[in-house]
């Protein structure tokens, strides 16, 4: 509780209200909160049951791609590459989403 209150920038007191439902946070509390959790705001409001959005798990794959790289084989791959698999994997997004859509209309 104290190094999500450290991470989020609140005290172990604030968290523990938060927890419990007695006070609820501010949006900014919120959005760090969606951060440290990897899940979005509307998912901890309960608007969705999906954790993630669409957006979040694109920035995620290139943020721990970038930051902590991406190796195939031992072998480090280039910034160029990671963006080239981001558009395969947006591409893939897409074709899947719209079969869900046209099932769904």
């Amino acid at each position: 509780m104290e190094q999500v209150g450290k991470f989020v920038g609140i005290k172990k007191s604030s968290y523990a209200s938060y927890e419990s439902r007695h006070r609820q946070p501010p949006i900014e509390k919120l959005k760090s909160f969606a951060n440290l959790y990897g899940v979005s705001v509307d998912y901890i409001l309960g608007l969705t049951d999906t954790p993630t959005s669409e957006k979040c798990l694109n920035l995620k794959f290139r943020e721990v791609c970038l930051k902590r790289g991406f190796h195939w084989d031992g072998m480090d791959i280039p910034e160029d590459v990671i963006f080239l698999v981001e558009k395969v994997l947006d591409e893939a997004a897409d074709r899947c989403f719209s079969d869900v859509r046209r099932i769904e209309g």
